[in-house]
């Protein structure tokens, strides 16, 4: 018989080719029970047929819920969740999961709107909102899918924070059958809510902590204080559900993990004997062990030194994130753009700052116990993600140093194309209009002849294209900030090597034959006065469907590495030498292209190693794509820069994980928007 590794509330147990997950815990990463733990316990099982998942959960953090949901999706066996007393928030999100789905007759269910902690200024703001935005649908689309309610009943029912009894939830499809009521035991705090409905409040019995506990059975005191009760029994449930010998090691386990508290309460009392009531209560609150106190009684009671910086006033998150950015070497500028003087000249005693000691600053500016001398690297990744402030620190500067790398590129494809935007993943239809747009002189009786107007139409669609980036260990051992800040450079630098990328293998492509002779854009001539001159005249006499100029003027000269010395020459030369001392006509001399198409060069028009149609002859002459534009580039919703984003964890890293990812597409728009020359004809 396989079993996953001790935690009270929670064990996975398999026998017969079952197994049954215990999942009476809050769904957090550090203080429940985390997607990676519940991937690799339930992996520790071995092949099963069928999973029973029992839940009893207030729910907890979004991406930790979605990682075991996906767990439980993505697994061959047939998933039977029984809900056998709450499964409120990211809990209703992993009952989800199930193949089928039941639910204790006194159970609820409870659906909400994600939310979130963020601080910084309106951009970052404007990303936390975009994000939950994102997630409010994501987890409307799977109440949707298992329900079979429209989307829109979904969002409804999150935005009033809904909680269903067995019943109501039965109605809206969101389980498939109702049983028979369970005497359930769960510890938790209810005013993480806004809406509990009296109903609910009626079925739990109060305790003087403010915990409540599913049906009138005694229960453990949130806060960990000695009361005169004893702890719950784990739940009563249905001998078809539960083979008994796992019941019987669950309850093993349970009463272990009890005793075991039970002896870490009474070591930390015995270390504080009387003395610091408070911080006594945050240690057995927050879990200390006997170390733990027996070590700050020791830092309590010797004699003081120096504290870091004692000079100044004490930081805020917005100086610890100039400094950070200053240790990665961010441009000065844009750091006294974003935070202004005042703050660039606090932040520069942090220009130097570790990770260790950025930790110690978050925790002492929030009130928190730093982690002391000789604490493990968990033990200070968990102190210092456990604050508000380092998380959002390392998020925004990820960003602003992702975007600064990303906007440093000499990328064509945003001056070369018309910009569009994409509400969605589908495909989307543009049009350009072709008809006869020209206004007419207004005829004797006052009366204004219809303009006709037919719709050219062209397609285009985002994708999403990204990166994932994090505190490692070696990173936090080696105290490397500069390392951390690297990842996310790199990230912004590829992203808009990416969109290039894109830009120019659908210029290549030549799709429909975009550039042809039949769309008079497509000539042979080298570059130089000649060649320059004939494509200049090919994009003046574009014409639209009636044949009528469309007056579009020449902007840009792309070219390959090869040719740039030429295209510089042609914008910059006052003159053009016309022959030797052997030419004896009179030939004008002056370069009447100067100053007139600003070269631009791009290493994808040569390089064959990126496409086969590449060669260093080839150049291009560009219209204004605000006005005619050849090429679109598109973005989802707008967003035109790399996004960072919080991810869960992966095993590599021991804090947090970000992702940076960037939304876009490319996609022709009119052929009469630029000319391409060959450069095969001299």
């Amino acid at each position: 018989m396989a079993k996953s590794k001790d935690t009270t509330g929670f064990s996975i147990v398999a026998k017969g080719g079952e197994a049954e997950v215990i999942l009476y815990e809050e769904i957090d990463a550090y203080w429940g029970i985390g997607a990676k733990r519940f991937r690799e316990d339930l992996k520790a099982v071995g092949e099963v047929s069928r999973i029973h998942v029992h839940i009893n959960s207030p729910g907890g953090q979004v991406f930790e819920g979605l990682g075991i949901y996906n767990t439980l999706k993505d697994h061959p066996a047939r998933v039977i969740v029984h809900i056998d007393g709450m499964a409120l928030s990211m809990a209703s999100v992993i009952a989800m999961a199930g193949d089928e789905i039941e639910a204790a007759g006194n159970a609820f269910l409870m659906i909400h709107n994600p939310v979130n902690v963020a601080y910084g200024d309106g951009d970052d703001l404007r990303h936390s909102a975009e994000l939950l935005d994102k997630l409010r649908n994501q987890l409307a689309a799977i109440y949707a899918n298992r329900s079979k309610q429209s989307v829109d009943k979904v969002l409804d029912l999150m935005d009033a924070e809904t909680w269903l009894d067995a019943d109501e939830a039965l109605q809206l499809g969101l389980i498939d059958r109702a049983t028979d009521d369970l005497a359930v035991a769960a510890s938790f705090d209810p005013s993480r809510f806004q809406h509990v409905p009296e109903r609910f409040k009626q079925q739990v019995t109060s305790q003087p902590s403010g915990a409540i506990a599913m049906a009138k059975e005694p229960i453990v005191d949130s806060t960990n204080q000695p009361t005169n009760q004893q702890p719950a029994l784990p739940p009563t449930l249905p001998a078809a559900a539960v083979p008994p010998e796992p019941n019987a090691t669950a309850l093993a386990d349970y009463r272990n993990s009890q005793a075991a508290e039970t002896e870490r309460i009474g070591n930390i009392r015995a270390a504080f004997n009387g003395q610091e009531p408070e911080v006594e209560a945050k240690a057995i609150r927050e879990g200390w062990d006997a170390k733990d106190a027996e070590l700050h009684v020791l830092r309590a009671n010797r004699p003081t030194g120096p504290a870091i910086h004692t000079s100044g006033e004490s930081p805020d998150a917005h100086v610890l994130e100039a400094g950070l950015l200053m240790a990665v070497m961010h441009p000065e500028q844009s750091l006294l753009k974003a935070f202004g003087e005042q703050t660039v000249e606090k932040a520069n005693r942090f220009r130097q700052i570790g990770f260790k000691e950025m930790v110690d600053v978050c925790c002492a500016m929030e009130g928190r116990q730093a982690p002391g001398f000789g604490a493990s690297n968990v033990d200070r990744v968990r102190a210092g993600f456990s604050t508000v402030s380092l998380p959002g620190i390392l998020s925004n500067v990820g960003h602003k140093v992702m975007q600064a790398a990303y906007l440093d590129v000499p990328a064509l494809a945003d001056l070369l194309c018309r910009r569009l935007t994409a509400s969605d993943f589908k495909t989307h239809t543009g049009y350009r209009m072709t008809g006869d747009m020209k206004l007419e002189e207004l005829g004797p009786d006052g009366e204004l002849k219809h303009a006709k107007v037919d719709g050219s139409s062209y397609t285009y669609a985002v994708k999403t294209y990204g990166r994932i980036f994090g505190l490692t260990r070696t990173m936090q051992i080696n105290d490397d900030l500069g390392a951390f800040a690297e990842i996310p450079r790199m990230i912004g630098r590829g992203a808009a090597l990416t969109k290039e990328r894109l830009f120019w293998t659908l210029v290549h492509a030549n799709t429909g034959s975009f550039f042809h002779a039949n769309n008079a854009n497509l000539i042979t001539k080298v570059l130089g006065s000649a060649g320059l001159q004939l494509a200049v005249k090919a994009l003046e006499e574009q014409t639209d469907a009636q044949n009528d100029p469309i007056l579009i003027m020449g902007k840009y000269v792309v070219v390959p590495p090869a040719l740039k010395e030429t295209a510089k020459e042609l914008y910059a030369s006052t003159h053009v030498n016309t022959g030797g001392a052997a030419t004896k006509e009179k030939v004008p001399n002056r370069n009447v292209y100067e100053g007139e198409y600003e070269p631009k060069m791009s290493p994808y028009i040569s390089n064959t190693s990126f496409h086969a149609s590449a060669t260093a002859t080839q150049w291009y002459l560009w219209g204004n794509p605000a006005d005619v534009a050849a090429f679109g580039l598109a973005y989802l919703n707008g967003q035109d820069m790399p996004v960072v984003e919080e991810v869960p964890l992966s095993g590599e890293y021991l804090g947090n994980a970000w992702r940076g990812y960037l939304d876009a597409g490319v996609c022709q728009v009119d052929s009469n928007g630029a000319v391409k020359s060959s450069g095969t004809v001299s």
